[in-house]
């Protein structure tokens, strides 16, 4: 499973977590869900890997992207304190 750049960047937000939880099943991690949506304290895929680590992935996506903005310090604080 590969996706191209412009393959991601085509893909509205819940579609590009559904990728992301994906690849995280391509990789080994057989658990991984898609979680985001309304009260998802900040993750969007969760996972354990075959190491055993546990995976709590908010996703961005960039509208425009590399010409898109950047990830805010609010929202990397939201998922640090979910990840807690």
């Amino acid at each position: 499973l590969r996706y191209p750049m412009a393959a991601l960047d085509d893909l509205q937000h819940r579609q590009f977590e559904h990728a992301i939880r994906d690849l995280m099943l391509r990789d080994g991690c057989a658990d991984a869900v898609q979680v985001g949506g309304a009260g998802d304290n900040g993750a969007d895929v969760k996972a354990t890997d075959p190491y055993g680590r546990r995976w709590v992935i908010q996703c961005k996506h960039r509208r425009a992207g590399l010409a898109g903005a950047a990830v805010g310090t609010p929202d990397l604080h939201v998922l640090n304190g979910t990840g807690r």
